[in-house]
């Protein structure tokens, strides 16, 4: 799903949602960026990326990678 069309589907939650959905939506965005301001991401604590840099790195030198 593209970033546009996902603010289009929270606009469409945000219209419809009352009150008391409203307050939760806000304090679930509003932690969330709370946590992520106090602890950034780093890509080397990344297990994923990690793995992702070891598989690339092991295609290109046993040649199953060309590269460019």
């Amino acid at each position: 799903m593209t970033a546009a069309a996902r603010r289009r589907q929270l606009q469409q939650y945000i219209d419809k949602a009352d009150g008391k959905k409203i307050k939760s939506i806000f304090e679930c965005v509003e932690a969330t960026l709370e946590r992520v301001a106090a602890s950034p991401y780093n890509k080397w604590d990344d297990p994923d990326f990690l793995g992702t840099i070891d598989r690339r790195t092991k295609a290109l030198e046993d040649g199953t990678d060309k590269g460019l």
